[in-house]
C-alpha cells in the first residue's frame, strides 16, 4: 500500500498536528475542503500560511506570521499528503462518488508506472483511503479526482502515457545485445553500454541501465571487459591468481567488421593517448596499456592533441589587432613579439577626458588585456596552421599554453565588461527594466557574454583608435549591434547539419518585445505555419506578453510539452530557411 509523504512546509505539518483534537466531523469536513483547496493551487503560486489555516479549517488564526509565503509546488506535496493521512484515520466507503478505483487500475487508466503514479500525487492527483464493505483499506482514487487531474496536468500525463516500457522479451534482448557489445571490445561500462543502446530499444538511458545492472551474466561481462583494458601488470596480478589468458590493451579500440575482421581504428588510440597524458599519465604505462612502443605511443599523444586543436579551432579566422607600445612601462610587454612576428605597432595615443562619455579614460589595463588576448589567439592560430606534418610535444605544447592564457584573459575581461554590456538594454526599456525578471536579465547578460565573446575574437579592429579597443566600448556597441540587427540576425547559420543548428538556436535568447520590437522574428514567423508560429510567438514574447516556457505554452495551448518543443524547433528550421 502507497503510503504518505512527509510534509515539506511547517504550515501543513501543524495543521496535522491539530487534527488530533478533532473529532469525525471536522475531520471529514477538512477532509472535503483540502481535496477542493488543491484544485486552486497553482504550482507556481505563493500561498500566505494564514490562507492555507483557513481554506482547511474554516479559522483564520491571529498567531500566524503576516507576510509568510509557501511555495505552490510544496503545498500541492503536502496536501495530497494530509488527505491521505487524513483519510486513513477515518477511511472513506469506496462506493462513494461513482466508486474508487484502485491504485493498480488508476495507473493503468493513466497508462503509467507505479511509480510514476507515486509522482503524480506530489503533483496534485489526490487519492484517499477506502475501505470495501467488509473488505481491508486500500488506497484509491475516485473518477471526478482522477479527471480533474487529467485537465490540470494534460501534457504531463500524455507525455509519461508515451514512454516506452519493455516487456519481458525486450529485457532479454537487452541483455543479449550487451553481452555483445561487451565482446566486441567497445566502451566498457553499464553506463556506456546503456547509452548505447537505449535509442535502440526505444526506452530511456536510465531505464536501460537498470535492467543491465541487475542482471548477473552482463555484470560479469562488463567486469570481464574492463579486466582486458587494464595495465600489463595488474593484468599479470590477476593472471597468477588464475584470471585467464593475457590479452592485450588494445583489444578496446578495436571494432568487428563483417565476416569476423577486427580492424584497429587509429583515430581512437590517437585520441585516448592525448586525453591520457592530458590527465598526467605516464608515457611508459601509456605503451605498456597500449601494447606499442613508448615512441609511437608518444607520436599518437601528439597527433591526438593537435587532431583535438584543429577541432576546436575549425573555421575560426581571428582579426589581428595592432600591438600599441603602452607608455610608462618601458614598451609593451608584448612589443618584442610584434616585433618578431612583423606585426604593426605604433604609439598609444589616449584621448581627451573631456571627450570621453562619462568623462573618463580607457584604463590601460583593460586595453592591455584586449589587445594581449587577441594576440595570443592569432599566434596559436599561425602557429596551428604552421605546424609540421610530424609534429613534436613542444609545438603543441606552446599552443595550448597561448590558448590557457587567452581563456584566462578572456573571463577576466568579461567578469568586467558584463554590467556596461546591459546599459544598451537599461537605457530602452528606462522604467520597464524594473519590471524584467531576474532569469530573462540573467538570460540578457549570457547573452551580453557571447556578443563580447564574439566581438573580442572576431571585431573589426584592424585600424581604430585606441579608445574603440577598450573591452567595455566593444561589448555595448557588440550588443547595440544585436539590438538592431533583431530577429533571426541573432544566430547566423554556420552550417546545415544538426551542430550548427544547435549552436544558431544557442545565440537565440529570447530577448523581450521592447528591445526588439519583433521586427526581425514577426516577418519569418508570419511565414511559419500557424501551429509553430503561435508556440514561436509565444516563446520569444513577440506578441508583446512576457516570453514562455515550453511547459506554460503546454499548459496554454492544450497540448504536450514534447509536442511545443517539436514545433518550436520547427520554426526554427523554418526561420533559418527565410534568413
Amino acid at each position: 500500500m502507497p503510503t504518505a509523504a512527509r510534509f515539506r512546509t511547517e504550515c501543513v505539518a501543524a495543521l496535522w498536528e491539530g487534527t488530533r483534537f478533532a473529532d469525525v466531523r471536522a475531520r471529514g469536513r477538512m477532509l472535503a475542503d483540502a481535496e477542493a483547496f488543491v484544485g486552486d493551487i497553482t504550482a507556481d503560486g505563493e500561498y500566505p500560511h494564514e490562507l492555507v489555516v483557513d481554506r482547511v479549517t474554516r479559522y483564520r488564526p491571529e498567531g500566524v506570521r503576516v507576510g509568510s509565503v509557501v511555495s505552490g509546488s510544496a503545498l500541492l506535496h503536502d496536501m495530497t499528503a494530509f488527505i491521505l493521512r487524513l483519510s486513513r484515520r477515518d477511511p472513506l466507503p469506496a462506493s462513494l462518488r461513482g466508486g474508487a478505483l484502485h491504485a493498480a487500475d488508476v495507473a493503468r487508466a493513466l497508462n503509467v508506472s507505479a511509480r510514476t503514479l507515486a509522482r503524480f500525487r506530489s503533483d496534485g492527483l489526490v487519492m484517499h483511503h477506502v475501505r470495501d464493505a467488509g473488505g481491508p483499506v486500500r488506497v484509491a482514487c475516485f473518477p471526478d479526482a482522477l479527471q480533474a487531474f487529467r485537465e490540470r496536468a494534460a501534457a504531463r500525463v500524455d507525455r509519461a502515457g508515451r514512454t516506452v516500457r519493455m516487456g519481458a522479451d525486450a529485457r532479454a534482448e537487452l541483455r543479449a545485445r550487451a553481452v555483445e557489445w561487451c565482446a566486441a571490445g567497445g566502451r566498457v561500462s553499464l553506463h556506456a553500454i546503456a547509452t548505447r543502446l537505449a535509442p535502440v530499444f526505444g526506452c530511456s538511458v536510465r531505464a536501460a541501465r537498470g535492467v543491465l545492472e541487475v542482471d548477473a551474466v552482463v555484470v560479469s561481462a562488463v567486469r570481464a571487459a574492463q579486466r582486458v583494458g587494464e595495465p600489463a601488470a595488474q593484468r599479470g596480478a590477476r593472471g597468477a591468481q588464475g584470471s585467464g589468458a593475457h590479452v592485450s590493451g588494445i583489444a578496446a579500440f578495436q571494432s568487428p567488421r563483417g565476416g569476423g575482421e577486427v580492424v584497429r581504428s587509429p583515430r581512437r588510440i590517437r585520441q585516448f593517448a592525448a586525453r591520457a597524458v592530458g590527465f598526467g599519465c605516464p608515457p611508459v604505462a601509456l605503451a605498456q596499456w597500449l601494447g606499442m612502443t613508448e615512441s609511437t605511443a608518444a607520436r599518437a599523444a601528439v597527433r591526438g592533441r593537435v587532431e583535438r586543436l584543429r577541432l576546436a579551432m575549425n573555421g575560426v579566422s581571428p582579426v589581428l589587432l595592432p600591438i600599441f607600445v603602452l607608455p610608462d612601462a618601458a614598451g609593451s610587454i608584448l612589443a618584442p613579439l610584434a616585433v618578431c612576428a612583423a606585426l604593426p605597432v605604433g604609439p598609444v595615443q589616449f584621448p581627451d577626458p573631456a571627450r570621453v562619455r562619462g568623462g573618463r579614460a580607457p584604463n590601460r589595463g583593460e586595453v592591455a588585456l584586449a589587445v594581449a588576448f587577441r594576440f595570443l589567439v592569432w599566434r596559436a592560430h599561425t602557429a596551428l596552421r604552421a605546424i609540421s606534418k610530424t609534429p613534436v610535444a613542444r609545438e603543441v605544447d606552446a599552443i595550448e599554453r597561448d590558448l590557457r592564457w587567452a581563456n584566462r584573459i578572456k573571463r577576466a575581461l568579461l567578469e568586467r565588461v558584463l554590467p556596461v554590456a546591459l546599459v544598451p538594454c537599461v537605457q530602452r526599456l528606462g522604467r520597464g527594466w524594473d519590471e524584467v525578471p531576474v532569469s530573462l536579465r540573467m538570460r540578457w547578460a549570457a547573452f551580453a557574454a557571447l556578443e563580447c565573446s564574439h566581438a573580442l575574437e572576431f571585431g573589426e579592429h584592424s585600424s581604430v583608435a585606441i579608445e574603440d579597443v577598450h573591452p567595455a566600448h566593444v561589448a555595448a556597441h557588440a550588443v547595440e549591434r544585436a539590438i538592431a540587427r533583431g530577429g533571426p540576425e541573432f544566430a547566423p547559420s554556420n552550417g546545415d547539419d544538426s551542430h550548427a543548428l544547435d549552436g544558431a538556436i544557442m545565440r537565440c535568447v529570447p530577448w523581450w518585445h521592447v528591445v526588439c520590437a519583433g521586427d526581425g522574428w514577426l516577418t519569418a514567423a508570419a511565414k511559419c505555419a500557424p501551429e509553430h508560429s503561435r508556440v514561436l510567438t509565444l516563446h520569444f514574447g513577440l506578441d508583446g506578453t512576457m516570453p514562455r516556457t515550453f511547459e506554460e505554452i503546454a499548459r496554454e495551448l492544450k497540448i504536450s510539452t514534447s509536442r511545443a518543443t517539436a514545433d518550436w524547433y520547427a520554426a526554427m528550421h523554418a526561420v533559418l530557411q527565410v534568413r
